[in-house]
């Protein structure tokens, strides 16, 4: 057969090129390996791995300085493809209304952010892959767009374009615009008013891929919506429309002890404490502020695996003096990007603005 030949039957059949699906065969005869093996364990959590779809072979030790330990066996090991950051399709930074990333720190795998009592804040999410990617955005527990307790199987959510990046500002109050995220005392959290304090402090991104579809398939329509492309002072150059999904009615909840449901809706994260010892009160809470606009409209997404997230990213927040008293190391913060204007107020400052405490 001709190489033209198989390359189109490899699309009509695989929906991928052939180069792709011998790769793919090879990870899942691997993948077969190491399960009748019982070495089907990651390197970094150490949960077992149940799929090929979640495996990633990576080196225990950086051959960027020594080559040899590129080709050395010794030195493979095997993890979930989410705990290898490499592979991550999406980063999430938490910044302020100027765009600039706030002070985030890297502590035992986890990520922590330093919040300012009082002050806004917004969640930038860019999509690292070369598809479209559906996202459902948690505070406090608290789904972005519902306001209900978060659930990513049945919930909506925020879309994302091959390689573009978007900027959540707030709790979605309907279709044209969003209740601020702004810091402020646990006990006034959005989340605490609505009974759930005990999620107070953690910021989740679910994220889904898109189905693939083959290029002679109609593709499938769902209730989606998607926002209007909008001038906007804090939106970043080339920013991808934000859209948000809606879930199936057929969906199947996901089980509510599931430890991937546990990592996205936080809870107390570092027991630094003794026996006997209270552990440390979590200090700031995210608020349902003031009216931003913030308009969406609908368009048309399927999740590829309805009901599990293909990555999940976790954020944890809180006070600077309420971090360390968790006994987080707040040494050598990530590094902000330069600003090349940094005097320069934003247009529109002089306007009047809703009061601080409205909700």
């Amino acid at each position: 057969m001709a190489r033209t030949d198989r390359k189109a039957k490899s699309y009509q059949f695989f929906g991928m090129s052939i180069d792709t699906a011998r790769r793919k065969l090879v990870k899942n005869l691997l993948f077969e390996f190491m399960y009748h093996n019982n070495s089907n364990i990651c390197f970094r959590c150490k949960n077992p791995i149940l799929s090929p779809e979640d495996l990633a072979i990576e080196h225990v030790q950086d051959w960027v300085d020594n080559p040899e330990l590129f080709w050395d066996l010794s030195n493979l090991t095997f993890s979930h493809i989410n705990c290898d950051r490499r592979n991550a399709m999406i980063s999430v930074e938490v910044v302020n209304e100027k765009g600039q990333k706030l002070d985030t720190y890297q502590h035992k795998d986890k990520t922590y952010v330093v919040g300012n009592r009082g002050k806004r804040y917004n969640i930038k999410i860019s999509n690292k892959s070369h598809r479209r990617v559906e996202l459902v955005v948690s505070v406090d527990g608290r789904d972005a767009i519902s306001g209900e307790e978060a659930d990513y199987t049945n919930s909506a959510g925020y879309i994302l374009g091959p390689y573009g990046s978007t900027i959540i500002e707030g709790f979605r109050r309907n279709l044209d615009d969003v209740a601020a995220f702004r810091f402020s005392d646990n006990e006034d959290s959005y989340s605490s008013l609505e009974g759930t304090p005990e999620n107070v402090g953690v910021i989740g991104v679910a994220v889904f891929r898109e189905v693939f579809v083959h290029y002679f398939q109609p593709l499938v329509k769902k209730y989606i919506y998607e926002p209007w492309p909008r001038p906007h002072i804090y939106d970043y150059p080339y920013n991808h429309p934000q859209v948000f999904y809606g879930a199936s009615a057929n969906s199947t909840p996901v089980e509510r002890g599931s430890s991937i449901l546990r990592g996205a809706s936080g809870g107390q994260v570092v027991n630094c404490c003794s026996v006997g010892e209270s552990a440390p009160q979590q200090d700031l809470g995210t608020e349902y502020g003031e009216v931003v606009s913030s308009p969406v409209r609908e368009t048309h997404f399927e999740r590829a695996n309805p009901n599990t997230p293909d990555e999940i990213v976790t954020v944890y927040y809180d006070s600077e003096d309420a971090l360390i008293k968790k006994g987080i190391v707040l040494k050598n913060p990530e590094p902000r990007t330069p600003e090349p204007f940094p005097k320069t107020k934003p247009v529109g400052k002089g306007f009047a603005k809703p009061p601080k405490k409205r909700r």
